[in-house]
């Protein structure tokens, strides 16, 4: 079985087995020709033949004389272990079946997540991944007597997991996600529900690249081809924006989580009435005040917090008021799930279910009604946005100056290229973003370089 892949930037990040609506008389044609190929060339061992199908006709590709990174989605739909053949034909034993043996049952797609930016032109990130989450349903175990359980036919392979790093110098793949389905509209159920219940943290990812794009009415009813990332690019960005009641609601749990965090800070004293004893923000001849404060958007969201007799708070965010309790136990990490009661401006009595997941200063809070992703900001100091550096250029990933095209004292027009990065097998040109004369260059041709890092400065204009 070959599959349908969707391509970004030259790397396929959705596979799947069988091709949807590809007929099986071209199916049957092209696992012909793969082993046409296979004899020609007088090949021993476990291979993939690939093609391009358009039109009822299909094309040879290329063959690659290994198992490729979308080997599951066929284990998946054979319920045999691929990894295992490899092995049996390279010991010199003959393939457990025939083809004539085999049989294909089902739809399994794969989709890989990867440490790179989709809204940086999808550049390799790098970095160390806080959390790992995935749903316990995608762990799968091998049966070597029985073939491969899945249990519930969803599996998450992967080599790193939380605290590891993420190194500039290899691939930048850090799972692949497979599902398997009776058919293909169960399948992509399955996928979008394991998406959303994925989350890394400490580097950024495509996961909620990946949940939006398979959540498209396009995917869905398997209008697939080459262009499909670039085609769909309107829709996925469309597909981001939150509605007004959702990105309250996040704020909310953004600020309830923060307060919740705060380390209670106390003088000892025996009085328990002494003002000393509160960490509710007290003040002589005033309201409690500590304000909450973090970014969106580049905007500030300030919210204040206090609590009741009652046992509930009282949250002012934004110039609304809400009350709040908590459902079940209080926050005691930051990566537990949170029930939170809510009523006030716009939400009456609404019990709403969200995970906040912290890394950094990054706030990241999953909801069913989507995901959003918030900044911390200083409590006492309003925290603005760098703005752009005129006046330097910056390296946006980690890795290796491959070329340093300019030097000290040139002379350079917007659009040239200044030097030229390698990392994870990708290229990156940095161009001149205008006209202007070199001043300093900070780096040299092989140099290792951080993401951030300056590599160039500009001269000032008279």
């Amino acid at each position: 079985e070959r599959d349908c892949s969707i391509q970004r930037r030259h790397q396929k990040i959705v596979e799947e087995a069988p091709a949807p609506d590809l007929p099986a008389e071209i199916r049957q044609a092209m696992g012909e020709a793969a082993l046409q190929a296979a004899a020609a060339i007088g090949y021993v061992g476990a291979g993939t033949v690939e093609f391009l199908y358009e039109n009822g006709e299909f094309y040879f590709m290329e063959m690659n004389t290994r198992l490729q990174v979308e080997h599951p989605v066929s284990e998946m739909i054979t319920q045999q272990d691929l990894v295992a053949w490899q092995i049996k034909v390279a010991a010199g034993e003959k393939l457990p079946l025939t083809q004539d043996e085999l049989s294909v049952y089902g739809h399994a797609i794969e989709v890989r997540l990867y440490a790179e930016d989709p809204n940086n032109n999808f550049l390799p990130t790098a970095g160390k991944i806080e959390d790992f989450i995935y749903p316990e349903a995608t762990h799968f175990a091998l049966d070597y007597d029985s073939g491969i359980r899945m249990g519930s036919y969803t599996r998450m392979d992967s080599g790193v997991r939380s605290g590891d790093e993420i190194s500039p110098f290899y691939d930048p793949m850090i799972a692949k996600l497979i599902v398997w389905g009776e058919d293909r509209s169960t399948a992509v159920r399955k996928l979008q529900d394991a998406l959303h219940h994925t989350h890394i943290t400490g580097l950024i990812s495509n996961v909620r690249y990946l949940e939006k794009l398979v959540s498209l009415p396009a995917f869905e009813q398997a209008q697939l081809d080459t262009h499909f990332v670039e085609d769909q690019a309107q829709a996925i960005e469309q597909s981001e924006k939150t509605t007004e009641q959702t990105q309250r609601l996040h704020q909310i749990f953004a600020a309830w989580s923060l307060y919740a965090q705060r380390t209670p800070q106390t003088i000892s004293s025996n009085d328990v009435n002494s003002p000393w004893n509160k960490t509710s923000g007290w003040r002589l001849n005033s309201g409690d005040e500590d304000p909450i404060a973090f970014m969106t958007g580049g905007h500030k969201v300030s919210a204040q917090i206090q609590s009741l007799p009652s046992g509930k708070s009282s949250l002012v965010i934004e110039d609304h008021s809400y009350t709040l309790s908590v459902i079940g136990n209080e926050v005691e990490t930051d990566k537990q799930t949170l029930t939170l009661m809510i009523s006030g401006t716009g939400i009456d009595n609404q019990s709403a279910k969200a995970q906040v997941l912290h890394s950094d200063d990054n706030i990241q809070v999953h909801s069913a009604a989507g995901s959003s992703l918030f900044q911390r900001a200083e409590r006492l100091t309003v925290s603005h946005a760098e703005d752009d550096d005129e006046h330097g250029l910056h390296a946006p990933m980690n890795g290796c100056l491959t070329e340093v095209r300019v030097k000290a004292g040139d002379s350079v027009t917007a659009g040239d290229v200044l030097v030229i990065m390698e990392a994870m097998k990708m290229e990156h040109s940095i161009k001149a973003p205008h006209d202007g004369t070199i001043a300093e260059v900070f780096f040299g041709e092989g140099d290792l370089v951080d993401e951030g890092s300056e590599l160039l400065s500009f001269a000032d204009e008279d």
